[in-house]
């Protein structure tokens, strides 16, 4: 929950097509309901995704502002990790500890999965296509309700990028560090109250007890190599935050394994036959003197939305 104090939305700087632009036009309409999830398919793999991660987190606290200063609740996120346990995410405020769901290999519990968290806005990593069947009814289920999908790389810069967000702050990547730190385990404990009782994360001995039992999803040289990835981010543009990037995308969020594949202009772009697959949008990074890391969505809009553009 420290996020809550941590970060803030203009922390985050994002560009389109090589202009200025903001989270808005990457989340656009957010709503007080709306649910992010990211699918986690290799080591520490959500790191490549750190500002798309909690660039969402404070849209979540913006549309209900009441959620920093009264309740006080942990955002509604959820890392979805695919086949086996990646590293735990924890820090980024996925807690309690069922916000990150270890899953088998079978693309049908992935998307049973994100159905049942009712995600709303989803990222998955940029992987190449297969032909997959899923179970009745369940694709349906997840277009009708997904309002956004982006492509993210693991490594923090995708193949094409359409849009970046850059961390203007340093402490934008306070909770990379914490992954990596408390993955090697480093002792920590609880500083007041546990269990139950506590009122954060960070005085639940519960949440070190997750950290531990998922430090052994991961090899010491796993660990470094996602530490260099993400010190490689920084030391790009000389700034002790990093520069993300992604892109902008109309994809079926339920394959896995996903690759560009156009649809006609006829369909609009939407082609209900092509279910997962995505129309890639071609544009530049966007390179600043700051870290920067590339994603790549774009979006589907089943609230009627209007295409954000550069």
């Amino acid at each position: 929950m420290h996020v809550i104090h941590l970060l803030t939305s203009n922390m985050f700087e994002v560009h389109l097509g090589g202009r200025p632009s903001s989270p808005q036009t990457v989340f656009p309409n957010w709503l007080a309901n709306d649910r992010f999830g990211i699918v986690i398919d290799e080591p520490f793999g959500g790191l490549g995704a750190t500002h798309l991660i909690q660039m969402a987190v404070t849209m979540f606290y913006d549309a209900k502002p009441s959620r920093r200063a009264n309740r006080k609740v942990y955002p509604e996120i959820y890392a979805l990790h695919y086949g086996r346990g990646f590293g735990a995410h924890a820090p980024f405020d996925f807690w309690p500890a069922r916000r990150e769901a270890i899953l088998e290999r079978d693309h049908r519990i992935l998307l049973d999965a994100i159905n049942d968290r009712g995600i709303t806005r989803l990222a998955v990593p940029e992987r190449p296509k297969r032909d997959i069947e899923h179970r009745p009814k369940e694709v349906d289920a997840a277009l009708d309700r997904i309002v956004s999908a982006i492509l993210y790389s693991p490594t923090g810069q995708v193949d094409t990028p359409d849009f970046s967000v850059r961390g203007n702050d340093q402490r934008t990547e306070f909770n990379p560090k914490q992954v990596l730190r408390l993955a090697q385990g480093y002792p920590q404990q609880a500083v007041l109250g546990a269990g139950s009782s506590a009122s954060i994360k960070e005085t639940d001995t519960s949440y070190y007890e997750w950290i531990e039992s998922r430090r052994f999803d991961t090899t010491a040289q796993e660990r470094d190599c996602a530490q260099l990835r993400r010190k490689a981010l920084q030391d790009e543009w000389s700034c002790p935050a990093s520069v993300d990037s992604f892109s902008s995308s109309l994809f079926d969020p339920l394959s896995i394994n996903l690759t560009p594949q156009t649809r006609s202009a006829a369909a609009g772009g939407r082609s209900s036959e092509l279910i997962f697959s995505y129309l890639r949008q071609k544009s530049t990074a966007y390179k600043a003197p700051g870290a920067v890391i590339s994603f790549g969505p774009w979006l589907r809009y089943p609230r009627q939305m209007g295409v954000a553009t550069g």
